[in-house]
């Protein structure tokens, strides 16, 4: 009885983790292999076969595909760039400029539209756009001379892909700057440091996992989006 109870207590984090690992298995996994297979094979109608085949991948190499992925690399480098110079300083402000009791409902403020619908967040951009609200406010206030069209083109993309994706920037970047030891701020005043040269040689090293994460959470999926653009 001894030995079982000792086996279920080191085993208990694996067992209230099946669940998950069997979700991700039926619902990612084995969904990824059956596309993968689907990408390799093609079927005969004359033999009524199946047969390997590495067309779907040469079109990577046809010159109009390479465009949209290169197109799609650079939409998704450029929003994540964008997310991260816009979430470091919200970060780096709720985390060591705002008493704790603000913090989680600013965080939750931050985050709450992520909660929506992201074909709701759209077409609420898209309604903004289309009135052009912004161009004629920038026009009444003597910004510009004429007003601009602001939707069907990369700014409109590029706006709806950070707003949408912002979030997740915004998450690991506070998670790693809240972990951080604040004496670590304290000590390089204290040996003659300026702010921005804590910010370089403090800071910015301790958040670059938090960097690393954001980066690539908004970087992937507007890598593959495709409801913002088409919409």
């Amino acid at each position: 009885m001894i030995f079982f109870r000792s086996i279920l207590k080191k085993e208990l984090p694996f067992f209230f983790a099946c669940p998950a690992l069997l979700w991700q298995t039926l619902f990612l996994y084995l969904p990824l292999f059956g596309l993968f297979i689907y990408s390799v094979t093609g079927y005969s109608d004359v033999t009524k076969s199946f047969y390997f085949t590495a067309f779907y991948y040469k079109q990577i190499f046809n010159i109009t595909f390479f465009r949209i992925i290169l197109n799609s690399f650079y939409l998704a480098l450029f929003s994540a760039l964008i997310c991260l110079v816009v979430a470091y300083p919200i970060a780096y402000f709720l985390v060591l400029k705002v008493k704790k009791r603000y913090r989680t409902f600013l965080l939750v403020s931050l985050i709450l539209p992520s909660w929506t619908s992201l074909i709701v967040q759209i077409y609420a951009w898209m309604f903004l756009l289309e009135k052009d609200f912004i161009g004629l406010f920038l026009y009444k206030l003597g910004f510009i001379s004429q007003k601009f069209h602001l939707i069907n083109n990369y700014f409109s993309i590029m706006l709806g892909t950070v707003y949408c994706w912002f979030p997740f920037m915004v998450l690991p970047l506070y998670a790693v700057l809240d972990r951080m030891d604040k004496k670590l701020l304290e000590a390089s005043a204290d040996l003659g440091a300026s702010r921005f040269e804590t910010l370089k040689n403090v800071v910015l090293p301790i958040s670059k996992p938090g960097i690393i994460v954001g980066f690539l959470l908004v970087f992937i999926p507007v890598f593959g989006e495709f409801a913002i653009p088409i919409l």
